[in-house]
């Protein structure tokens, strides 16, 4: 796992200086100089563009990924997925225009904000197909770097720049929102010439197009893979786009986007979580599609098992510290933001559950059977619309936490055990019990510190939680990815002394 493990820990030391960028405009810069709506408003922007755009792309980026070294020319691959794409963005564009009465209805009570800024989302559908079709290319290249840092860092670091725009008054609301939607814009044609100056994926050949069978087999993928990522993008996004229009006033002081807004404050607390395995998903999805391709299982389940064993290590880490401060991190924001605090754990459960699980998703997604991933979360559609349309009303956010809770385990124990029965691989291994030991361990002796100070609290819970944790994990070397980024950090602090 060499080139996922080197790539995959470069990915995530650029992801991680994006969630501190992010952390820092959403714990701090958001909640104490934009309203709480506008906050709200940004995420609903994203979130419904993010599942109008599943429709244009119609799977092809992850085509691209799937593809890129299965056929003979990347260039070729490229043209015949983006092709497509682009027509379906056509017939998505006239949907959006022709039915904008129809979007809009449902948040004209709750949400109003967003009747107003409603056109900023073709903007935002329009760069996000770029982007993603592109950042693709990139990724089947291996070039995994760029589309990470301009969608983790470079985006957040421009939104930082706008907040402190609106604080100092050189922008009003409305006028960040519509430089909020720009900030999209830019980064899509970043990752366009960054393509474009290393591969000119645009250049016609004598042989510009892709086999007979090469169509087929990406056709039929893209449609699968349509259903997939669409569920996907509901499965993780719903929630969002429901409370806006669903909450009931009776559970929280505000309703609409300004639940949306505690929401989101405790959705990117426990995303978190989630940092690691961003790194280490963004190249193992294209080395797993090789393996496949030259039937190597072992290698795969290799990968499986070192996954779930390096992620379920760093997110049992990251919760647990989470957890032990997560009072004092909500002491700094406002009163209502308290209201965070339960959907903070239940999502973080969701993240460490599904990080246990490591790349299983990935492998189904990419083998021959891709088709079962695809029912499940078309399935799931309706059980996570269900689960929210009945939760949400009832329990506010806290309900949408628990539809989402419950909608990833179903989806991750359906892919872990199909993998389980059809090809006999699965994740777990004694190491897996031993950091669940030391973790449990760890948590419940740091539990019993109590400091009144809330600085100080965090300082030293997390320190403690941290030595009694990780000093046996890299003791017994039983995670080589906490003990590569150690090493590499070790190595870096000598060698500069």
């Amino acid at each position: 796992m060499g080139e996922i493990q080197k790539q995959g820990i470069s990915n995530s030391i650029i992801i991680m200086i994006g969630a501190v960028i992010g952390a820092f405009n959403v714990m701090f810069l958001f909640p104490r100089i934009l309203p709480e709506a506008y906050f709200g408003l940004t995420r609903v922007l994203v979130e419904l563009t993010y599942i109008i755009l599943q429709f244009g792309l119609v799977g092809g980026n992850s085509a691209i990924v799937r593809f890129w070294s299965r056929v003979p020319d990347g260039n070729q691959l490229f043209r015949y997925v983006a092709k497509y794409s682009l027509l379906f963005a056509g017939v998505v564009l006239m949907a959006l225009i022709l039915f904008k009465g129809v979007i809009i209805g449902a948040y004209v009570e709750k949400s109003p904000l967003i009747v107003e800024h409603y056109n900023g989302v073709y903007v935002l559908f329009l760069a996000g197909l770029i982007f993603e079709l592109f950042a693709a290319a990139s990724t089947g290249m291996l070039k995994t770097q760029m589309p990470i840092f301009l969608k983790e860092v470079a985006i957040r670091v421009y939104v930082t720049l706008l907040i402190l725009l609106y604080y100092f008054k050189f922008i009003q609301e409305g006028i960040f929102i519509d430089l909020f939607v720009l900030g999209y814009v830019l980064i899509s044609i970043v990752i366009l010439f960054f393509v474009l100056t290393r591969k000119n994926v645009l250049r016609k050949s004598d042989n510009s197009e892709l086999p007979s069978q090469s169509k087929k087999d990406v056709f039929r993928f893209r449609i699968a893979n349509f259903f997939n990522g669409f569920s996907s993008g509901i499965v993780n996004r719903l929630d969002v786009i429901m409370i806006a229009s669903l909450v009931s006033s009776s559970i929280v002081t505000n309703d609409g986007l300004t639940s949306v807004a505690i929401y989101s404050i405790a959705l990117y607390t426990s995303t978190l979580i989630e940092i690691p395995s961003r790194g280490m998903f963004a190249i193992s999805s294209p080395v797993i599609s090789k393996f496949w391709a030259e039937d190597k299982l072992e290698e795969i389940t290799s990968v499986y098992k070192k996954s779930s064993i390096n992620l379920f290590a760093i997110a049992l880490l990251l919760f647990s510290l989470l957890s032990l401060n997560v009072d004092g991190l909500l002491s700094f924001l406002k009163e209502s933001f308290i209201a965070a605090k339960p959907v903070i754990l239940i999502l973080g459960f969701a993240k460490v559950f599904n990080m246990l699980l490591g790349v299983n998703n990935i492998i189904l997604s990419t083998s021959k059977h891709y088709l079962i991933g695809t029912y499940t979360m078309v399935g799931l559609i309706a059980l996570t619309f269900l689960l929210n349309y009945w939760l949400i009303p009832i329990y506010g956010i806290n309900g949408a936490a628990i539809g989402s809770l419950v909608s990833l385990v179903v989806y991750n124990l359906v892919s872990l055990f199909f993998l389980w029965f059809k090809y006999n691989i699965q994740p777990f291994a004694w190491n897996t019990l031993k950091i669940l030991l030391i973790a449990i361990l760890a948590y419940y002796v740091t539990s019993f510190i109590r400091i009144d100070n809330v600085y100080i609290s965090i300082i030293v819970k997390t320190t403690a939680f941290s030595i009694l944790y990780l000093f046996p994990m890299y003791l017994f070397n039983i995670s080589e990815y906490i003990n590569g980024i150690v090493d590499k950090t070790l190595a870096r602090v000598f060698k500069k002394g």
